[in-house]
């Protein structure tokens, strides 16, 4: 069993205003900064979601797919294997650096650039569709920022092109009737062994992604990490409607990967299937 790390948590904290410096540079500043790989079974994502984005996309085959913040490319690479033609693009550099190793291994041809989602507009080539997975609007700090992102997306979009955007829906995680909750990851690197906790805190003025390390130390301590990214939690409504202006219609919403209905009280997530008109 895990104990409770007995001393002081070290805490790092990224502003928004520091987040989008970073998206609009692409400053070297990684987001490993935060150990994302320890809180994401990319795995158990992959199976759960991959599915359902080659049935959205279906004839997946010779498709030219745009993955919007692609981060280590999992999803590219899969969908690779496929037949797709994808264009993984993030604002982390590392990610990228693993991404082109990865595909190289299987002599995967994928596309990666660095670039910010709200610069897509910027992109030299028409997709049969695009996506994003895994919350990445969070990351944006404002809804003209959101609101930009879609308007770039819709500009490099073939006519009546799908979309997939999977969002949280964050009144749901502080509902009185809520039960969800992240599952804690664990294993061992090297011998040491680590245990890997997140949650989503409601703070006085905003909300943030709360991920806490645990590694266990030589002597059988435990010292913990804790790192606190900040959260832009817009609307699913809002989201709705910037789509929508932004000249996206014939729009579904799903609760789920597994296309359960989407249910605004109690659905943790939704994912969202629109066209390009």
């Amino acid at each position: 069993m895990v104990k409770t790390p007995k001393h002081d948590t070290i805490v790092q904290y990224i502003s928004p205003c520091t987040m989008l410096a970073i998206f609009r540079t692409h400053d070297v500043i990684s987001r490993m900064q935060y150990p994302y790989k320890y809180f994401t079974d990319f795995n158990k994502r992959c199976r759960y979601e991959v599915p359902f984005l080659c049935e959205i996309f279906n004839p997946i085959k010779n498709k030219h797919l745009l993955d919007i913040a692609c981060g280590p490319g999992h999803h590219a690479h899969a969908l690779a294997h496929y037949g797709a033609c994808i264009t993984g693009i993030d604002t982390d550099k590392e990610y990228l650096v693993y991404a082109r190793q990865e595909a190289g291994k299987y002599n995967l041809t994928i596309k990666y650039k660095v670039l910010s989602m709200i610069d897509i507009h910027s992109l030299r080539q028409y997709y049969d569709g695009a996506f994003f997975v895994g919350n990445p609007l969070s990351i944006l700090e404002s809804q003209s920022a959101i609101t930009a992102t879609f308007h770039g997306l819709h500009s490099v979009l073939k006519s009546d092109s799908l979309i997939v955007v999977h969002a949280y829906n964050y009144p749901v995680y502080f509902s009185d009737s809520n039960s969800f909750s992240f599952p804690t990851l664990c294993g061992n690197e090297n011998g040491t062994p680590w245990r890997a906790e997140q949650k989503i805190i409601k703070t006085e003025n905003a909300l943030v992604h709360s991920f806490i390390l645990n590694r266990q130390t030589a002597d059988g301590r435990w010292e913990s990490e804790k790192h606190i990214i900040p959260i832009f939690a817009i609307p699913i409504q809002t989201i709705l409607h910037i789509m929508h202006t932004a000249g996206f219609t014939d729009i579904h919403r799903y609760g789920s990967f597994t296309k359960e209905a989407f249910n605004e009280s109690s659905s943790p997530e939704i994912i969202i299937i629109a066209r390009k008109i």
